[in-house]
């Protein structure tokens, strides 16, 4: 593939050379040149876009993970107020016992 690659560049500066030679020609871009510019401008693109992808999902992972840990944090906060009322509750059934005895 760099053979081939390396053989483009070389052709495509002779014919750069040719046309730098030629002045009645106006540095007409000719048809392959356009194609290979084209095929380069997808293939910038295509990465482009992976690359947006791969952020997107990065971005979502992240958030993701901030929402868990949110939510984890929550579940906490719910436990230790279940305790603090089971605790509550079961106080209040102590001193209901003991007026029941008092009486």
């Amino acid at each position: 593939f760099q053979i081939n690659r390396a053989m483009e560049e070389t052709s495509n500066n002779e014919q750069n050379d040719e046309r730098e030679d030629n002045p009645n020609e106006f540095n007409n871009v000719d048809e392959e040149d356009k194609g290979d510019d084209h095929e380069n401008d997808m293939l910038r693109n295509e990465v482009n876009l992976k690359e947006k992808r791969l952020m997107d999902a990065k971005a979502s992972r992240k958030q993701v993970e901030k929402d868990a840990e949110l939510l984890k944090n929550r579940i906490a906060l719910l436990q230790m107020e279940e305790r603090k009322a089971r605790k509550k509750i079961e106080e209040t059934k102590k001193r209901t016992n003991e007026v029941m005895v008092l009486k």
